[in-house]
């Protein structure tokens, strides 16, 4: 039997940025183009980037997400050179399923911090339409230094003291039966409140 697989990207290696609202673009193949143009100078990733952008309202600000071309085909060339040849489901970050999750839980979430393997990944700003900032910082290791960068995130941002929501994943957390359900890697993820 085939497996199937969806890979969760770090934040270093996937990350989310702000594109604007531009005027005279009108559908997602132009937002797409004006996302892939900007990915490189927003994220601080080099070289060409793969750049997925979340569906937008007319005249709306978008989150849009980014990643080295030349790791997206690493991960489909060693997914076609895997002698059980594997269905990729997916590639997403991990940021965007605890992001995914923590919406759920609270609709009006003003502040999300993501700490995994190799980053943290700030989410300032929600308004109705939805986030003005996103930000990973890389590289982030250690609980001290995610929470000195989040710290500095918000007070730079017109968040509210103490409203931000933070998950991390603690890769060295004792094997439990009992995970965040719904959550992807659940059971290595625990939130501030």
């Amino acid at each position: 039997m085939r497996r199937r697989l969806r890979l969760w990207l770090s934040g270093g290696l996937c990350r989310p940025f702000i594109v604007p609202a531009v005027q005279g673009v009108a559908n997602d193949a132009e937002i797409q183009a004006v996302a892939s143009a900007m990915a490189p100078q927003l994220t601080g990733l080099v070289g060409p980037c793969t750049v997925f952008v979340e569906r937008r309202a007319p005249k709306a600000s978008v989150i849009a997400t980014a990643a080295q071309e030349g790791y997206i085909q690493k991960i489909h060339d060693l997914m076609a050179s895997s002698a059980r040849k594997p269905k990729l489901l997916s590639i997403r970050p991990w940021w965007a399923e605890v992001l995914r999750h923590s919406l759920l839980r609270e609709p009006t979430l003003a502040a999300l911090g993501v700490q995994d393997c190799d980053s943290m990944t700030v989410l300032v700003g929600r308004k109705p339409g939805g986030f003005d900032g996103a930000t990973t910082y890389a590289p982030v290791v250690d609980q001290c230094t995610a929470q000195s960068v989040l710290m500095r995130a918000l007070l730079s941002s017109d968040v509210a003291s103490n409203s931000e929501l933070v998950g991390r994943l603690v890769m060295d957390r004792p094997h439990e039966d009992v995970g965040l359900e719904g959550l992807a890697l659940g059971r290595l993820a625990e939130f501030s409140r």
